[in-house]
Formats: C-alpha cells, sequence, structure tokens
C-alpha cells in the first residue's frame, strides 16, 4: 500500500544526498580556483619583477587614470613588448 510512497521517499534521499555531494564539490572546485588566481597573480608579479608596492602604486594610477594598461594587447608594465624581448635574446647568439 506504501511502496510508492516509501519509494519516493528513498528516491528523495538519494537526490538530496547527490545534492550535498554535488555541493561538497562545487566548493572543493571554488576554493582551487581561487588558490589558483593567487597563485597567478603572484606569478605574474614575479615575472614582471614587481614588489608588491609597486604593484599597489601600479593599480593605484590605474584606477586614478594616470597609467593606461593596456592587457589585451598582451603588452608588459614597463619597457619592450614581450616579442622584443624575445627578439633581443635571439640577437645576441
Amino acid at each position: 500500500m506504501f511502496e510508492k510512497l516509501n519509494r519516493a521517499r528513498t528516491e528523495r534521499e538519494r537526490a538530496y544526498a547527490k545534492l550535498d555531494e554535488f555541493k561538497k564539490k562545487a566548493l572543493n572546485s571554488d576554493a582551487k580556483v581561487k588558490e589558483l588566481e593567487a597563485t597567478t597573480v603572484v606569478d605574474i608579479v614575479n615575472e614582471r619583477k614587481l614588489t608588491p608596492e609597486q604593484l599597489y602604486e601600479l593599480l593605484k594610477e590605474k584606477e586614478e587614470g594616470k597609467v593606461a594598461l593596456d592587457v589585451a594587447a598582451n603588452k608588459p608594465l614597463f619597457g619592450a613588448s614581450l616579442d622584443d624581448e624575445e627578439d633581443t635574446e635571439d640577437e645576441d647568439y
């Protein structure tokens, strides 16, 4: 008599268990993305040989409109373009 009801309750319990599992996976993914974003920022700062203070000043100047950064053009923050650096290395040989 209560078979359908019991099956529905069992199905609901399984669904909630899966939901909890997916929530945990999503939270773990969020944490991983956040960690990778932070690592990427540190790598970029190190690659450009910037100190945290220099980065802060650069971002502050960008906010104030004193510096225009062309991020889409893949230009370094200081000096020549990335392609120029590679060409310079090749010319030394």
